[in-house]
């Protein structure tokens, strides 16, 4: 089940949860999208409380997703290092059950960040 951290948007995935325990459909976890931890966000253990099924993953907001759309490309391909694409990649392993490795963060200097910007 995928919700955004919101009322509104727990809601509905409380209805769809229910909805796939009476088709006797197999429901994991949740997973949070486009969190931004502020105050008036949901939290983890109030979305876990509601629901009744643990949250398996928060995908954090991050700007390289509009970006990866723009570029009609993944955001795990277009920018592998992001927040949300280092999530969306954790959340793939676990739900194959691979033990995720998370590969260090380069720091950039400022000729490597120019590179880069000018190879896109």
């Amino acid at each position: 089940m995928i919700t955004n951290p919101n009322l509104p948007s727990v809601a509905d995935a409380l209805k769809t949860v229910r909805l796939a325990e009476r088709l006797n459909k197999k429901v994991i976890g949740v997973v949070e999208n486009r969190v931004r931890k502020k105050e008036y966000e949901l939290t983890k253990a109030e979305i876990e409380e509601m629901i009744n099924y643990p949250v398996i993953a928060q995908i954090p907001e991050d700007n390289n997703v509009t970006k990866a759309i723009f570029a009609k490309m993944p955001v795990v391909n277009y920018s592998p290092n992001s927040p949300a694409a280092i999530e969306f990649k954790r959340l793939a392993h676990f739900l194959t059950g691979r033990p995720f490795l998370e590969k260090p963060r380069f720091h950039f200097t400022i000729i490597d960040r120019l590179v880069n910007w000018m190879i896109r």
